[in-house]
């Protein structure tokens, strides 16, 4: 396409400068339809209509074509002079222009050049990372992903730092891995947008699904249930006990249209205990008493729990029959503890409110009552009473902030309850023990190959988290055996009891075709070349 579009371009200033021709408007026509039906294709393909990216392409293409035909035009007016040097001149300031334009960015926008003194300072991709990486790789031989609660410089500090980690800043991250993300409902946190991959959002139970066994990090904040086993410079690192490795067996399987039924905390605790297979191929297995496994419900009275009313009085007494606030200000609040921190995969909040008016209101949740707006919900109150739901995904807290109004009038909370899912860790990790009992013990592993041995005592699924993708292939003992798409998105390789050799290896699809198309291309535009010479008597 690229060739195609550089030729056509060639050819064009060919016969505008050297043959002083401007019958060339059908390759324009032809470059507006090449770039108006990859810029819709690629839009239908990666994001949705109603996305402001798509919008910002489209206009982007249309502001190109302007100037296109505008620059045309501008040629074409200088025909009547018969000299070069004109047309030679426009098409030089142009250059200029668009040169300049383009690495104005580059050179003055907020850019740092490397030099050593910067590179001691330990800022950007050099900074403490790097130290507690090479820490890692020294002492662990088997580490082989890792998540980060920062960001040294954007989302792909894992390519600049040599790490293999769960976030990504592309425009080409691998569609096997968004397939995942979306499936079990992680959030795109920044933009809401398929280029920006800001991780795993906390989710134990897909930390140890993709091997993340460490994780960096600069506030000095525990993370829970992480063990901290250095610190380099500003960067702590923390060790999770429920890792799995990479390379390990599932012996139970699970039905894709009966996973993507379940909530998104029920799908991280089914991966613990079975593999999916890829939608429409025809393995199933018995799941039904596996994917609660684990799992406990509970229901709490918020309003039994009030540690504190704040900026409002309250006028009765009995939390039964509910809490009436008279405002003092425009922000009153009722504020929730809990005896210990709550870890929750999922959590619900049923409030029933008696409004005068319609108004705003707002359920903070927090650890250690820092409430913060990043961690709340809003929602539009009617008037009268009603009943509202808040859903919280994968959030510990240990108090939770309702302001009923965001106005200075009385308000009655009739009822407040929340019920949330329990998440028993002594259970994840008898899961996370069974999976890693027979693993791949890995010999070599490079970006484009990987070998390791395996023994199990019955037929198995070796699970490989890397996103699934038709240039790998697999061979096991020496013979090929075809790669499973499960896990929506990841490798499987199927496996008979007994001891394997299992090598796995990446050539790029298409690239031997393209090898052999861009060599016919060559000749045919040398071919092409030789006789438009032999016409002109050149």
């Amino acid at each position: 396409m690229i060739l195609f579009i550089c030729f056509l371009a060639a050819r064009a200033l060919d016969m505008i400068v050297e043959k002083n021709e401007y019958k060339v408007h059908s390759i324009y026509y032809l470059f507006f339809i090449f770039g108006g039906l990859f810029t819709i294709v690629y839009s239908l393909i990666h994001f949705n209509l109603d996305n402001r990216i798509v919008k910002q392409l489209i206009a982007l293409f249309t502001i190109i074509s302007l100037l296109f035909v505008c620059y045309f035009f501008i040629l074409k007016s200088f025909h009547k002079f018969k000299g070069k040097v004109s047309i030679v001149g426009i098409l030089v300031i142009f250059i200029v222009v668009e040169l300049s334009s383009f690495s104005y960015l580059t050179v003055n926008k907020n850019r740092t050049l490397l030099n050593k003194e910067i590179l001691n300072q330990k800022q950007g991709y050099n900074d403490y990372t790097v130290d507690a990486w090479n820490y890692i790789k020294n002492n662990d031989k088997e580490a082989y992903r890792i998540d980060k609660t920062y960001d040294s410089i954007f989302l792909n500090d894992s390519l600049m730092q040599g790490y293999a980690g769960v976030k990504g800043y592309n425009s080409l991250n691998h569609p096997s891995y968004i397939e995942f993300l979306k499936t079990l409902e992680v959030p795109f946190k920044r933009r809401n947008h398929l280029n920006y991959l800001t991780g795993l959002d906390s989710r134990r139970e897909l930390y140890a699904l993709l091997s993340v066994k460490y994780i960096f990090d600069k506030e000095n904040i525990a993370p829970d249930k992480l063990n901290l086993i250095n610190k380099t410079g500003d960067v702590s690192i923390w060790e999770s006990k429920y890792y799995l490795p990479f390379g390990y067996t599932y012996d139970t399987v699970i039905d894709y249209e009966d996973f993507i039924k379940l909530p998104s905390y029920e799908k991280d605790a089914a991966l613990m205990n079975a593999f999916v297979m890829d939608k429409g191929q025809e393995e199933s297995g018995d799941f039904s008493e596996f994917y609660r496994k684990g799992l406990t419900f509970k229901k709490v009275n918020l309003l039994d729990k009030v540690s504190k009313i704040v900026n409002a009085q309250q006028d009765n007494l009995n939390v039964v029959e509910g809490i009436s606030l008279r405002a003092e200000n425009i922000d009153p609040q009722i504020v929730v503890a809990f005896d210990n921190l709550l870890s929750t995969r999922t959590s619900n909040i049923s409030i029933t409110v008696d409004s005068p008016s319609d108004t705003e209101l707002q359920i903070f949740w927090a650890k250690g009552f820092q409430f913060k707006e990043v961690n709340s919900k809003k929602i539009n109150i009617k008037k009268g009473e009603g009943t509202y739901q808040v859903q919280l995904d994968n959030v510990d807290f240990d108090s939770i902030r309702i302001d009923p109004t965001n106005e200075k009038k009385d308000v009655k909370v009739i009822k407040a309850e929340l019920s949330y899912v329990e998440f028993d860790m002594d259970e994840f990790l008898k899961d996370s023990k069974k999976l890693s009992e027979e693993s791949l013990q890995l010999d070599r592993f490079t970006n484009d190959y990987i070998r390791g041995n395996i023994n199990v005592k019955n037929d198995k699924m070796l699970f490989l988290s890397i996103p699934y993708d038709v240039g790998w292939k697999a061979r096991v003992n020496g013979i090929d055996v075809p790669i499973k798409k499960i896990n929506i998105g990841f490798m499987g390789i199927p496996l008979e009891g007994g001891n394997h050799t299992i090598e796995v290896s990446y050539d790029p699809p298409f690239l031997k075709l393209g090898l052999y198309t861009s060599f016919a291309t060559s000749i045919l535009l040398l071919i092409w070349f030789f006789f438009s010479r032999k016409k002109r008597g050149l």
